[in-house]
């Protein structure tokens, strides 16, 4: 009998059950079985198994009047609750000093606890093989990792981690059925009512006004990808700190970063935190650090923040920065909220 692995369901005792053949393949998704027939009529969106939205799950951050309890389903979610937990971040934490060192920490250790990382044939680049120690996991770990702040009225800093979905795995269609749908649909219907976006619109390279819906979307018209809202790595982030107990004033003050996980590729970084490596660049365009997409831009016009705040070449760092990323032997300029403050 194999080991027991994460999120792989057993019947009966959780250690010494034989596995449930109907929740395979194995992945970091906490899921039920539909107990949906398949038929000729529903056999194109018929899926398997679905999310389950379990109650224990649920979860409302910040502390605050009108902030509504959101499910997770993944491991990697709540984990980067639990990092946000941590906070607020104290008053001179800035986008270098603190965050990004943050999102790293939150990539590194995601990837340490979930994902497959078993050396195979992909290939160095890969991220399932990037020197950790090789182990099984399931699923590809996320993508994207991203961190969101803003200032509150008692000078602390509100911070929420989060990342785009990842440790999925959508099997074999003539078993599973359409699974992948079920699942990113589950996500998308994480922005329902979302300071209005179910009647928002958004112009395609037409100039045509299309609403927002599953099926169509910023990013797959603009050829950026065919991720779906709701999927990125902001999702749980702007549910969390732009949702509609945040008055417009200060929404413009929310601020972002979107870290690739790509940079565990670096061996250095995997070892230790450097912003010199992790700000490299490469064709003009940071390497690591990501803009939103278009997708992402909609969700942003649509809670009125400003976009500005989460654009990389908009926030570079600064020969301060670098300097003070160099360690406690180099006396640097702390900053609150990005701004200069005496040391």
């Amino acid at each position: 009998m194999s080991k027991p692995e994460n999120f792989e369901p057993r019947k009966g005792n959780r250690l010494t059950s034989e596995i449930d053949k109907d929740f395979e393949p194995p992945q970091h998704i906490y899921r039920r079985l539909t107990g949906e027939i398949k038929t000729a009529q529903n056999q194109k969106a018929w899926a398997k198994i679905e999310v389950n939205p379990d109650s224990g799950w649920r979860h409302n951050y910040p502390y605050k009047p009108g902030v509504v309890e959101l499910p997770c389903w993944s491991h990697y979610d709540p984990f980067g609750l639990f990092l946000s937990l941590m906070g607020p971040a104290q008053p001179n934490s800035g986008r270098y000093n603190f965050f990004l060192p943050q999102t790293a920490v939150y990539t590194h250790w995601a990837f340490t606890i979930g994902g497959s990382r078993v050396v195979s044939d992909k290939g160095e680049r890969s991220l399932r093989s990037m020197g950790f120690t090789p182990q099984p996991g399931h699923g590809p770990p996320p993508t994207i990792f991203q961190c969101t702040w803003i200032e509150g009225s008692d000078s602390n800093v509100d911070f929420s981690l989060g990342a785009s979905m990842g440790g999925h795995n959508y099997g074999d269609r003539q078993v599973l059925g359409d699974w992948g749908t079920r699942l990113q649909k589950t996500r998308f219907a994480l922005l329902n009512n979302w300071n209005g976006i179910n009647e928002s619109r958004w112009k395609n390279r037409k100039g045509e006004l299309v609403k927002f819906a599953f099926e169509t979307l910023p990013s797959i018209d603009g050829g950026r990808g065919k991720t779906k809202f709701g999927n990125c790595g902001e999702t749980y982030l702007f549910l969390h700190l732009l949702g509609a107990y945040r008055e417009e004033s200060g929404r413009k003050h929310v601020k972002g970063l979107a870290l690739a996980s790509s940079f565990l590729n670096v061996k250095a970084l995997r070892k230790a935190y450097s912003l010199k490596e992790i700000s490299v660049k490469e064709g003009g365009r940071y390497k690591y650090f990501w803009a939103p997409c278009p997708s992402c831009k909609h969700l942003i016009t649509r809670a009125t923040a400003e976009l500005n705040n989460f654009l990389p070449w908009k926030n570079a760092p600064s020969a301060k920065d670098f300097k003070e990323g160099e360690g406690s032997k180099t006396k640097a300029e702390v900053k609150e909220n990005d701004q200069s403050v005496s040391a």
